[in-house]
């Protein structure tokens, strides 16, 4: 029976009375978990302020390493710290340095041209320490810019930058403050909280907390890490975070908070919560049930049916509103929810209809394959592009099931099942496939399809027909090559005309001087013009065949370093006395397959036209390393460089800079890397050297 006064009573009013009744009822029962859930609630406010206080203690330290950097960075960047390095005028150096240090607040400031060459000290350095030692190794190795020096009474953090002219790194430079008693109150002071620091065998502290008690933390403080919680001492609570944001594995932070107040306050309380829950225990029992079974079970209990009933499906299931409180406010609410369910599944229906509409216009085929390699979708796209028989929806036979993945051609099957089992995929990969009697190009791309819980369900395969486009690409390819013809045969005549005038001027000057004197010397002398010339010829000719030849690639795998050695053997270094070939890879073990024989003809070819290009001497750098499955040569001189309309001419074949050669060695080694698949790109400035580079992937 519905009550009219109760329908119209606030449902929060219902709950309030009826929570006070419980937890009455309870009171005896939860007394003892009142007592237990204030004492947590204390320590879980503690625990809020520990992480607070241990959040600080890390952003100061964190400040701090960033400070340092600043200032060393600073430093390194002073155009008379860089000047007075360079140079190495220490005195002046040491006056300017000083003048720093106190500004800065910095303990120590060092500078170093090596690991074991200290140049400048402002301060202490810790030479003899190993701890250091090993630090300033990894710096100069570029492993890491700081690190911690501990000795008997001293610890230091030191940041280091290096000291950079142009492009040449002079030395390193690096600051230090010291950790000590006043490094670790200014910490307090930034988070209002006592703070122990533990690096090693070293406790540096304030003393601000009874002896006892900074003893037990110190001891606990590697586990409190390892847990990553806190713990109450002696009326303190302790935290601790690891120090790794220095860069040292057993250094610890430790802080203390002050708990003794709070627990004095939790004990009152507890004795107080004791009282006025007998005082009202008698009361509450009566009034808990009436007052809940009449205004919350039952009107509780039918939303909760009409709820069931929408979620096994029934939208059909209206809930009834029977009242104007909170709960009746409720079902109101899932009345609108129910109409707003129906809405939406309509919604869906519509645009599931919109996405097989799209799927069924676009150009691509879509493909999906699940994890049993079945066809589960494909558009009518990919039917009419891969061949596959359909029925009358376009996207399935005619019995109504969908393509086998046996139909599938077998090149795609492939790379379907490499997705499926490999978990690998392809992006724009071109494959040749036979559909209805002729061959088309397709462009593939496969890709994993997820569930909405990121499970793998499948793959999906898109295929785009792009036959035309590249039969096009092979006529305008075809044109190129016709017109590259053009220019070589121009360079050819030009090449061979040369040589052929002089032989035909050197041979008519031996028919017209046969009967005046000295014929036979000078006979000598045009002969040897003659057969210098057919050398010329001949070498011009050998040339344009290695340019027109075949080339087959044999890629295997090789060791970078033993290559260019290799390379460097067919080059007449003994005609440079002046210039040398400086050989820099990153991985002296590192492998890549290649065709030994092809690279070595560019490393060498590269490296002779840098040698050639320094007359007074100087030296070529050749540069070798991985990037991703890259891998990069450059081959770099100080030579006269070539301006940029130089450089755009520079492949093409017959062109040529010097005075000797024929114009065709930067041209096969274009040829021989784009036969590896790879690209060659130079960069370079008139007077200010030349850089070549040559990318190889690892197909």
């Amino acid at each position: 029976m519905k009550h009219p006064l109760l329908s119209r009573v606030k449902i929060s009013t219902k709950l309030a009375l009826s929570i006070v009744v419980i937890v009455v009822v309870q009171a005896l029962v939860m007394q003892a978990g009142t007592s237990r859930l204030i004492a947590l609630t204390n320590q879980q406010y503690y625990s809020g302020q520990m992480e607070n206080r241990l959040r600080g203690v890390s952003t100061y330290l964190s400040e701090t390493l960033n400070d340092m950097q600043v200032k060393v960075n600073l430093l390194a960047g002073q155009k008379k710290v860089v000047d007075y390095t360079e140079y190495r005028l220490r005195n002046l150096l040491y006056r300017e340095l000083v003048l720093f240090k106190t500004p800065l607040r910095i303990d120590s400031i060092a500078i170093f041209l090596a690991p074991d060459s200290l140049f400048l000290n402002v301060g202490d350095v810790e030479l003899s320490n190993e701890s250091f030692k090993r630090g300033l190794s990894d710096v100069f190795a570029n492993e890491r810019r700081f690190f911690v020096t501990r000795q008997e009474l001293l610890v230091r953090l030191w940041v280091f930058s290096d000291i950079i002219k142009d492009t040449t790194v002079l030395g390193t430079i690096g600051v230090a403050v010291d950790v000590d008693r006043s490094f670790v109150n200014r910490l307090e002071n930034n988070t209002d909280a006592t703070v122990l620091l533990s690096i090693g065998d070293h406790i540096i502290d304030t003393w601000s907390a009874p002896p006892a008690v900074r003893v037990e933390a110190a001891q606990l403080g590697p586990s409190l890490v390892k847990s990553g919680g806190d713990r109450v001492l002696r009326g303190y609570m302790a935290g601790a975070i690891p120090l790794s944001i220095i860069g040292e594995s057993d250094a610890t932070a430790i802080c203390l908070l002050d708990m003794s107040s709070a627990l004095r306050l939790i004990s009152r309380h507890n004795q107080l919560s004791m009282v006025f829950a007998l005082l009202i225990l008698v009361a509450a029992v009566l009034l808990s049930y009436l007052f809940y079974r009449m205004t919350f079970l039952t009107p509780f209990t039918r939303l909760r049916k009409a709820v069931r009933r929408i979620s096994e499906g029934d939208f059909q299931y209206a809930i009834v509103q029977h009242s104007f409180d909170e709960l009746g406010e409720f079902a109101g609410a899932f009345e609108q929810m129910r109409r707003s369910l129906i809405r939406r599944d309509e919604e869906l229906s519509e645009l599931e209809r919109f996405n097989n509409l799209i799927l069924e216009n676009v150009r691509s085929g879509v493909v999906t394959v699940d994890r049993s390699e079945r066809v589960i979708s494909c558009n009518p796209a990919a039917i009419a592009i891969i061949g596959l028989r359909s029925g009358e929806n376009g996207s399935r036979n005619t019995d109504g099931r969908m393509p086998g993945f046996e139909t599938l051609p077998d090149s795609l099957a492939t790379e379907v099942r490499a997705g499926l089992h490999q978990d690998r995929y392809v992006t724009a990969k071109e494959i040749r496939v036979g559909v209805d009697s002729k061959q088309v190009i397709l462009s593939l791309t496969t890709s994993p399809l997820f569930a909405r819980d990121g499970g793998n369900m499948g793959v999906i395969m898109i295929v785009v027909d792009i036959t035309r486009e590249r039969r096009l690409e092979e006529q305008l390819e075809r044109s190129s090559r016709m017109a590259a013809m053009g220019e070589m045969a121009a360079g050819v005549a030009h090449q061979i005309r040369n040589p052929i005038a002089i032989m035909k001027v050197s041979a008519g000057m031996i028919q017209s001087g046969k009967d005046r004197s000295g014929y036979e010397e000078k006979n000598g002398q045009l002969t040897d013009v003659i057969v210098n010339e057919i050398d010329n010829l001949d070498h011009v000719v050998s040339n344009l065949l290695n340019f027109t030849r075949p080339i087959e690639v044999h890629r295997q795998e090789r060791a970078v370093r033993e290559v260019i050695d290799d390379a460097l053997r067919l080059v007449p270094l003994y005609q440079y006395p002046d210039s040398r070939v400086d050989v820099r890879v990153h991985d002296q073990g590192v492998y890549f397959p290649l065709d030994k024989s092809l690279l070595e003809q560019v490393i060498a070819n590269l490296v002779q036209n840098g040698l050639d290009a320094m007359p007074a001497g100087g030296t070529v750098f050749v540069r070798a390393f991985l990037r991703d499955t890259e891998l990069w040569i450059e081959v770099e001189d100080a030579g006269t460089g070539i301006d940029e309309e130089t450089a755009k001419q520079i492949f093409m074949p017959f062109f040529t800079t010097k005075n000797r050669g024929t114009g065709l060695g930067l041209s096969i080694v274009h040829r021989l890397v784009e036969q590896h698949g790879g690209t060659i790109d130079v960069h370079s400035r008139k007077d200010a050297g030349t850089l070549f580079r040559v990318v190889i992937r690892n197909d």
